[in-house]
């Protein structure tokens, strides 16, 4: 009888060793069935993650092009917006007075150079021809473009003297070379011309330099010094200046 039970509860362990065999092996395949899960479920919001870094990566640089064409667009605009000709003030003086630094034109290419740079010599001539025929449409660009075209800009050098009597009569002036000659200037004036003079370093510039004359009264010559506001707004004897003189243009219309 008790040989009967023995053998009983060792069948009876038997089968619960391998139930909880069973269980156990059971429950780490479902361990290891919510592991690839949980590294199935990693791998996609890491994968979706990526996907939205690249797409915002993306509407990143696109919008970053479409802000540089914007500004570019924008700055080009300015630059047609402020270069379109002279203002109304200017258009309202008889001799108004142009300087190369201007941001109408200063930074316009003119040869090797810009008009702000090496400009001195249109910016005089447009000065003259605006004041003698009231063509607003010839500005200092208008003048620098055709000096250039016609070989009247000389590399490393700048303008030619070749602008100040082709260039004046291409745009409708008679021109007249002077001798220096405080008196041949003065004659000139009170026949209505406008003067141009080259002029070596001195009183207006550190460099060779071109000005305009557009007329005279006892306190002296009314200069229009395309550097310097300041400069321009003063009177000068002849004594002053003629050892500095090289050449003078009077123009006429």
């Amino acid at each position: 009888m008790s040989d009967y039970i023995r053998e009983s509860e060792t069948r009876e362990q038997k089968r619960q060793r391998m139930k909880r065999k069973r269980r156990i092996v059971m429950r780490n395949r479902i361990i290891v069935l919510v592991v690839i899960l949980i590294i199935v479920l990693l791998s996609l919001f890491m994968c979706n993650s990526k996907k939205d870094d690249s797409e915002k990566t993306t509407t990143e640089i696109k919008t970053t092009k479409v802000e540089t064409t914007n500004i570019e667009q924008t700055k080009q605009m300015e630059t047609e917006t402020i270069s379109t000709g002279l203002t109304e003030d200017e258009e309202g003086q008889s001799d108004p007075l142009f300087l190369q630094k201007d941001p109408r034109w200063a930074n316009v290419k003119y040869g090797d150079n810009t008009i702000g740079g090496a400009g001195c010599g249109p910016v005089c001539l447009s000065m003259v021809a605006f004041s003698l025929t009231r063509d607003d449409t010839i500005t200092p660009i208008k003048v620098a473009k055709y000096a250039e075209k016609n070989g009247h800009y000389v590399k490393n050098a700048g303008t030619a003297w070749s602008l100040f009597t082709a260039g004046g009569e291409h745009f409708g002036l008679k021109v007249n070379g002077l001798s220096i000659s405080e008196s041949e200037m003065k004659n000139s004036l009170d026949n209505g011309a406008k003067l141009i003079l080259s002029v070596k370093p001195g009183v207006f510039s550190k460099g060779h330099h071109i000005i305009e004359i557009y007329g005279y009264d006892n306190d002296g010559f009314k200069v229009n010094e395309p550097l310097s506001r300041k400069r321009s707004a003063r009177k000068y004897k002849f004594d002053e200046f003629k050892g500095i003189i090289k050449a003078i243009w009077a123009y006429n219309n």
